[in-house]
């Protein structure tokens, strides 16, 4: 976990609690969605890449798992985890961690692509875009991938 990339570190406000007394469900959404924003400027695929480039990036698929309880006060560190991507998609995985620990308490499996906003429709991203991406992967070629990665959602 140590070769991976933080892109995102929070306090868990107290207003974000549930009646369970941890964090609710929606907040792990937008936490992992301001994560995976934190990737993209990373990537240098933030504001000024998409000003720049004429293009965005929208989500195709996420899927989150709750592993453990965060509680009121947490202050939580993300960390992603690039597996794989193409010319015009990326698929990647975010870890929540609580700072201090090394149990994951969360993650965010997500696949997102290029989009030309002007059309609506996948582009490739651009030459050195994809440099960055390719050196990414090769980074982070060696941590484990979760047996969860991929798997079906489903009772049986």
């Amino acid at each position: 976990m140590q070769s991976l990339t933080e892109v995102y570190r929070c306090e868990i406000d107290p207003q974000w609690v549930d009646y369970n007394a941890h964090l609710n469900d929606g907040y792990y959404a937008l936490i992992f969605s301001l994560a995976g924003e934190g990737l993209f400027e990373a990537l240098g695929l933030g504001a000024q890449w998409r000003d720049e480039m004429q293009r965005t990036i929208f989500t195709l698929d996420v899927r989150t798992r709750y592993l453990r309880e965060v509680h009121a006060g947490s202050t939580l560190s993300i960390r992603a985890q690039l597996l794989d991507w193409d010319s015009r998609r990326m698929h990647f995985l975010l870890y929540m961690f609580v700072d201090g620990d090394s149990v994951v308490r969360a993650t965010s499996e997500q696949v997102v692509m290029c989009i030309d906003p002007q059309v609506t429709r996948a582009a490739a991203f651009d030459s050195a875009a994809q440099q960055r991406i390719a050196a990414l992967l090769e980074l982070h070629r060696d941590a484990k991938k979760p047996v969860t990665v991929g798997r079906p959602l489903g009772l049986r």
